[in-house]
Formats: structure tokens, sequence, C-alpha cells
């Protein structure tokens, strides 16, 4: 059995490797996740913890559906990784410290849509709703926007946490992300 965290690491992986136009049925993500577990990507264990239901769920939605629609123009972006400098205030309000911080951030998802990018990022807590997610992430996401924002020269337009514990995703509107 897995933790919490282990768990929420095996659904990183897969959302890290899932070709989203696989048929969006059990059946079709059960092989997809064999294959992945007999060719070494994933472990048993974590190919076993993966509620089947959740992925088929996700990729049926319409965010499944931008998914793969990214996926399939080459312009789904996944795991990107960036160091940002942040002042140290910004993440610590009573530390008195301007300096910034250089933190490393890993990016679950980006995907070039229009003329803005769309920013998501998965969530397996066990919350009992969507403002507990926020209130706990909304922080992460400003980060990440920024940094997106700051290697691509782009906006990011729409900034959403995808949660497997609730079926659904959460935009984040700019008075989250203040």
């Amino acid at each position: 059995v897995l933790t919490g965290a282990e768990r929420g690491t095996a659904y990183h992986r897969l959302m890290e490797l899932l070709d989203f136009t696989v048929e969006p049925t059990k059946a079709a993500i059960s092989a997809y996740l064999e294959k992945l577990v007999a060719d070494h990507r994933m472990t048993p264990e974590q190919g076993a913890c993966i509620w089947l239901p959740d992925i088929v769920h996700l990729i049926r939605s319409p965010l499944g559906r931008r998914l793969r629609d990214a996926q399939k123009r080459g312009q789904l972006h996944r795991e990107s990784r960036f160091v940002i400098a942040v002042p140290a205030n910004e993440l610590y309000p009573d530390c008195g410290l301007k300096d910034p911080l250089y933190l490393q951030v890993v990016i679950d998802v980006w995907l070039e849509e229009d003329e803005s990018i769309t920013l998501l990022d998965y969530k397996t807590d066990y919350v009992l709703d969507e403002a507990e997610l926020i209130r706990r992430y909304a922080i992460q996401l400003k980060l990440y926007r920024n940094a997106l924002e700051q290697m691509t020269g782009r906006s990011v337009g729409r900034s959403i946490l995808y949660s497997f514990r609730l079926g659904r995703e959460i935009v984040l509107d700019d008075n989250d992300l203040k």
C-alpha cells in the first residue's frame, strides 16, 4: 500500500507519460498502464494504485480533449523545470527580507492555446471542496504562472488545478493568484 504522497507521485508519473489519444475506456487505459509497468516506466505498485475511472473521467472531460488536441499539435509541455528568483518577502511576508530566493519549480503541464498559455497542475489531495485546494496551492500556481511568463514571454491566460479527488478542474482567477 502506497502512502498518499507516493500515490500522488504515481498519478503524476502516469500523467507525464499518458498518451491523451488513447481510447477513454477502462480497458484501454488498463492496457496502457500495464505496458508502462511492463516497460519499467512505472513500478507495479504505482500501476496498482491508479484508479482507472479517474483517468477515464479526465480524458473524456473538456479538459482532457484540450490536452489531447494540444498533444496532437505538439503544444503540450509536461514536467517543465524552471529556476526562478522570488523576493523572500513574497513567500514569507513577515521575514523582513527582500533578497531573492531561488526556487526550482516543476510544472506538471502547460499547453499553448490560441495566443496564450494554459497552466495545469494535477492534485490528488484528499479534500472536500475546491476552496481548500485553492487555499493550499494559489501561491504555487502564481509562482508557476510568473515563471512561465518570464520563460516564454507569453501570457498565461488560464491557471487550473485538476483534482482527481473531486473529479474536476478548478480555474483560478486573478483574485486567487494575488
